[in-house]
Protein backbone atom coordinates (compact mmCIF):
# COMPACT_ATOMS: atom_id res chain seq x y z
CA UNK A 1 0.00 0.00 0.00
CA UNK A 2 2.93 2.30 0.66
CA UNK A 3 5.04 1.20 -2.49
CA UNK A 4 5.08 1.41 -6.20
CA UNK A 5 3.27 -2.41 -6.77
CA UNK A 6 4.98 -2.70 -10.44
CA UNK A 7 8.18 -2.32 -8.38
CA UNK A 8 7.30 -4.85 -6.06
CA UNK A 9 6.35 -7.29 -8.73
CA UNK A 10 9.22 -6.56 -10.66
CA UNK A 11 11.51 -7.02 -7.49
CA UNK A 12 9.89 -10.56 -6.10
CA UNK A 13 10.08 -12.03 -9.62
CA UNK A 14 13.47 -11.45 -10.33
CA UNK A 15 14.48 -12.41 -6.42
CA UNK A 16 12.44 -15.28 -7.52
CA UNK A 17 14.80 -15.97 -10.85
CA UNK A 18 17.82 -15.15 -8.72
CA UNK A 19 16.98 -17.92 -6.09
CA UNK A 20 16.32 -20.41 -8.36
CA UNK A 21 19.70 -20.38 -9.98
CA UNK A 22 21.60 -20.52 -6.89
CA UNK A 23 19.89 -23.99 -6.48
CA UNK A 24 22.18 -25.13 -8.48
CA UNK A 25 24.84 -24.49 -6.93
CA UNK A 26 23.37 -25.75 -3.42
CA UNK A 27 25.70 -28.08 -1.91
CA UNK A 28 23.50 -29.39 0.35
CA UNK A 29 19.89 -29.78 1.34
CA UNK A 30 19.64 -26.94 4.42
CA UNK A 31 20.92 -24.68 1.75
CA UNK A 32 18.39 -25.45 -0.67
CA UNK A 33 15.66 -25.32 1.89
CA UNK A 34 16.91 -21.91 2.36
CA UNK A 35 16.86 -20.90 -1.06
CA UNK A 36 13.28 -22.42 -1.17
CA UNK A 37 12.24 -20.06 2.03
CA UNK A 38 13.88 -17.14 -0.49
CA UNK A 39 11.54 -17.97 -3.08
CA UNK A 40 8.96 -17.72 -0.63
CA UNK A 41 9.62 -14.63 0.22
CA UNK A 42 9.83 -13.42 -3.21
CA UNK A 43 6.34 -14.49 -4.58
CA UNK A 44 5.34 -12.93 -1.19
CA UNK A 45 6.59 -9.58 -2.75
CA UNK A 46 4.24 -10.20 -6.00
CA UNK A 47 1.39 -11.99 -5.60
CA UNK A 48 -0.18 -9.51 -2.90
CA UNK A 49 1.39 -6.77 -5.14
CA UNK A 50 -0.65 -8.31 -8.53
CA UNK A 51 -4.08 -8.61 -6.51
CA UNK A 52 -3.76 -5.26 -5.34
CA UNK A 53 -3.68 -3.94 -8.50
CA UNK A 54 -6.48 -6.09 -9.75
CA UNK A 55 -8.54 -4.89 -6.94
CA UNK A 56 -7.91 -1.30 -7.96
CA UNK A 57 -8.54 -1.35 -11.32
CA UNK A 58 -11.66 -3.62 -11.32
CA UNK A 59 -14.94 -1.72 -10.78
CA UNK A 60 -16.47 -2.83 -7.29
CA UNK A 61 -19.18 -4.81 -9.27
CA UNK A 62 -16.85 -7.07 -11.10
CA UNK A 63 -13.90 -7.56 -8.66
CA UNK A 64 -15.05 -11.36 -8.08
CA UNK A 65 -15.09 -11.28 -11.57
CA UNK A 66 -11.44 -9.87 -12.06
CA UNK A 67 -10.60 -12.30 -9.40
CA UNK A 68 -12.05 -15.52 -10.94
CA UNK A 69 -9.74 -14.54 -14.34
CA UNK A 70 -6.66 -13.48 -12.44
CA UNK A 71 -6.12 -16.49 -10.08
CA UNK A 72 -6.98 -19.18 -12.89
CA UNK A 73 -4.23 -17.85 -15.06
CA UNK A 74 -1.39 -17.56 -12.32
CA UNK A 75 -2.61 -21.47 -11.49
CA UNK A 76 -2.14 -22.53 -14.89
CA UNK A 77 1.43 -21.52 -15.22
CA UNK A 78 1.99 -23.25 -11.06
CA UNK A 79 0.38 -26.15 -12.66
CA UNK A 80 1.61 -25.86 -16.47
CA UNK A 81 4.90 -26.15 -14.84
CA UNK A 82 4.47 -28.86 -12.68
CA UNK A 83 3.97 -30.94 -16.05
CA UNK A 84 6.91 -29.00 -17.95
CA UNK A 85 9.64 -29.39 -15.25
CA UNK A 86 8.42 -33.12 -15.08
CA UNK A 87 9.18 -33.95 -18.73
CA UNK A 88 12.24 -31.24 -18.61
CA UNK A 89 13.47 -33.79 -15.49
CA UNK A 90 12.91 -37.21 -16.92
CA UNK A 91 13.92 -35.94 -20.55
CA UNK A 92 17.01 -33.78 -20.03
CA UNK A 93 17.92 -33.49 -16.34
CA UNK A 94 17.66 -31.22 -13.56
CA UNK A 95 19.78 -28.29 -14.75
CA UNK A 96 17.55 -27.42 -17.66
CA UNK A 97 14.59 -27.65 -15.81
CA UNK A 98 15.68 -25.19 -13.40
CA UNK A 99 17.07 -22.79 -16.10
CA UNK A 100 13.71 -22.79 -18.18
CA UNK A 101 12.24 -21.82 -14.45
CA UNK A 102 14.15 -18.88 -14.23
CA UNK A 103 13.97 -17.57 -17.61
CA UNK A 104 10.38 -17.53 -17.32
CA UNK A 105 11.18 -15.99 -14.16
CA UNK A 106 13.12 -13.28 -15.32
CA UNK A 107 10.71 -12.94 -18.37
CA UNK A 108 7.75 -12.26 -15.78
CA UNK A 109 9.76 -9.24 -14.04
CA UNK A 110 10.51 -7.63 -17.13
CA UNK A 111 7.04 -7.65 -18.01
CA UNK A 112 6.51 -6.21 -14.46
CA UNK A 113 7.44 -2.87 -16.14
CA UNK A 114 4.35 -3.07 -18.01
CA UNK A 115 1.73 -3.27 -14.98
CA UNK A 116 -0.63 -0.05 -15.11
CA UNK A 117 0.20 1.65 -11.60
CA UNK A 118 -2.49 2.40 -9.02
CA UNK A 119 -3.10 5.03 -6.41
CA UNK A 120 -0.83 4.51 -3.20
CA UNK A 121 -2.04 5.37 0.09
CA UNK A 122 0.53 8.76 1.74
CA UNK A 123 1.41 7.20 4.89
CA UNK A 124 1.28 3.84 6.64
CA UNK A 125 -1.29 5.41 9.38
CA UNK A 126 -3.88 6.27 6.77
CA UNK A 127 -3.87 2.32 5.38
CA UNK A 128 -4.42 1.44 9.07
CA UNK A 129 -7.24 3.50 9.70
CA UNK A 130 -8.70 2.90 6.47
CA UNK A 131 -9.28 -1.00 7.87
CA UNK A 132 -12.42 -1.09 9.73
CA UNK A 133 -12.24 -4.02 12.66
CA UNK A 134 -14.89 -5.95 10.79
CA UNK A 135 -12.72 -6.21 7.86
CA UNK A 136 -9.85 -7.31 9.84
CA UNK A 137 -11.91 -10.39 11.08
CA UNK A 138 -13.16 -11.15 7.27
CA UNK A 139 -9.44 -11.32 6.33
CA UNK A 140 -8.36 -13.54 9.24
CA UNK A 141 -11.34 -15.87 8.65
CA UNK A 142 -10.61 -16.09 4.39
CA UNK A 143 -7.48 -16.32 5.00
CA UNK A 144 -7.65 -19.15 7.62
CA UNK A 145 -10.17 -20.68 4.47
CA UNK A 146 -7.20 -20.27 1.74
CA UNK A 147 -4.73 -22.25 3.91
CA UNK A 148 -6.75 -24.88 4.54
CA UNK A 149 -7.63 -24.78 0.60
CA UNK A 150 -3.92 -24.28 -0.37
CA UNK A 151 -2.97 -26.83 2.66
CA UNK A 152 -5.55 -29.78 0.95
CA UNK A 153 -3.89 -29.09 -2.48
CA UNK A 154 -0.07 -29.21 -1.83
CA UNK A 155 -0.36 -32.31 1.19
CA UNK A 156 -0.66 -34.73 -2.10
CA UNK A 157 2.68 -33.17 -3.23
CA UNK A 158 4.47 -34.86 0.13
CA UNK A 159 2.77 -37.80 -0.70
CA UNK A 160 4.18 -38.23 -4.22
CA UNK A 161 6.51 -41.93 -3.36
CA UNK A 162 2.97 -43.62 -1.92
CA UNK A 163 1.67 -42.71 -5.11
CA UNK A 164 4.10 -43.63 -7.22
CA UNK A 165 4.67 -46.95 -5.50
CA UNK A 166 0.82 -47.70 -5.43
CA UNK A 167 -0.23 -45.94 -9.35
CA UNK A 168 3.56 -46.15 -10.61
CA UNK A 169 3.20 -42.36 -11.18
CA UNK A 170 6.28 -40.67 -12.70
CA UNK A 171 6.91 -37.31 -12.57
CA UNK A 172 5.49 -36.43 -15.58
CA UNK A 173 2.16 -38.08 -14.52
CA UNK A 174 2.29 -36.98 -11.54
CA UNK A 175 2.77 -33.54 -12.55
CA UNK A 176 -0.36 -33.91 -15.09
CA UNK A 177 -2.06 -34.66 -11.75
CA UNK A 178 -1.48 -31.00 -10.38
CA UNK A 179 -2.01 -29.76 -14.13
CA UNK A 180 -5.29 -31.54 -13.60
CA UNK A 181 -6.16 -29.58 -10.46
CA UNK A 182 -5.47 -26.40 -11.87
CA UNK A 183 -7.45 -26.95 -14.80
CA UNK A 184 -10.74 -27.98 -12.40
CA UNK A 185 -10.21 -24.87 -11.07
CA UNK A 186 -10.05 -22.04 -13.50
CA UNK A 187 -12.78 -23.89 -15.20
CA UNK A 188 -14.86 -23.01 -12.56
CA UNK A 189 -13.53 -20.18 -10.67
CA UNK A 190 -14.32 -17.68 -13.82
CA UNK A 191 -18.31 -18.64 -13.66
CA UNK A 192 -18.03 -18.54 -9.82
CA UNK A 193 -16.60 -14.96 -9.87
CA UNK A 194 -19.59 -14.22 -11.92
CA UNK A 195 -22.03 -15.84 -9.95
CA UNK A 196 -20.62 -14.36 -6.42
CA UNK A 197 -20.97 -10.76 -7.95
CA UNK A 198 -24.38 -11.15 -8.91
CA UNK A 199 -25.98 -13.33 -6.35
CA UNK A 200 -24.05 -11.18 -3.44
CA UNK A 201 -23.59 -14.71 -1.82
CA UNK A 202 -19.62 -14.86 -1.35
CA UNK A 203 -19.83 -16.47 2.18
CA UNK A 204 -22.06 -19.52 0.60
CA UNK A 205 -19.92 -20.27 -2.16
CA UNK A 206 -17.09 -20.31 0.37
CA UNK A 207 -18.91 -22.47 2.96
CA UNK A 208 -20.16 -24.90 0.17
CA UNK A 209 -16.01 -25.00 -1.28
CA UNK A 210 -14.55 -26.21 1.74
CA UNK A 211 -17.78 -28.93 1.95
CA UNK A 212 -16.58 -30.07 -1.15
CA UNK A 213 -12.79 -29.73 -0.81
CA UNK A 214 -13.41 -32.81 2.10
CA UNK A 215 -14.34 -35.42 -0.02
CA UNK A 216 -12.37 -34.75 -3.13
CA UNK A 217 -9.29 -34.95 -1.02
CA UNK A 218 -10.11 -37.80 0.44
CA UNK A 219 -11.15 -39.42 -2.97
CA UNK A 220 -7.21 -39.20 -3.49
CA UNK A 221 -7.46 -42.50 -1.21
CA UNK A 222 -8.95 -44.10 -3.28
CA UNK A 223 -7.67 -43.21 -6.93
CA UNK A 224 -6.91 -47.01 -8.42
CA UNK A 225 -5.19 -45.67 -11.54
CA UNK A 226 -3.75 -42.16 -13.19
CA UNK A 227 -7.07 -41.57 -14.57
CA UNK A 228 -8.38 -41.60 -11.31
CA UNK A 229 -6.12 -39.80 -9.71
CA UNK A 230 -6.00 -36.93 -12.46
CA UNK A 231 -9.85 -36.63 -12.31
CA UNK A 232 -9.97 -36.77 -8.36
CA UNK A 233 -7.22 -33.86 -8.45
CA UNK A 234 -9.25 -32.03 -11.08
CA UNK A 235 -12.83 -32.22 -8.53
CA UNK A 236 -10.38 -30.84 -5.62
CA UNK A 237 -9.34 -27.88 -8.10
CA UNK A 238 -12.63 -27.09 -8.79
CA UNK A 239 -13.62 -27.10 -4.86
CA UNK A 240 -11.20 -24.62 -4.41
CA UNK A 241 -12.39 -22.29 -6.88
CA UNK A 242 -15.75 -21.66 -4.54
CA UNK A 243 -13.29 -20.42 -1.72
CA UNK A 244 -10.77 -18.67 -3.92
CA UNK A 245 -12.72 -16.36 -6.32
CA UNK A 246 -15.26 -15.01 -3.61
Amino acid sequence: DRYARPRLIQLGLGILALASLCLLWAPNLELALALRLVQGVALALAIPAGLAVITAQAVAGERGHALGVYAPVRMLGFGGGALVAGYVYESAGFTPGILLAAAFMAAGAFMGRYVPDTPIRSTHRQATAAMPAALKHSLLTLACAQAVASGSMSAVVALEPSFHDLLGLGPVVFGGGLTAAVFGRALIQIPVGRWSDRLRQRQQFIVLGLVALAPTTVGHAYAANPLAFWLVRAAQGAATAGIMAP
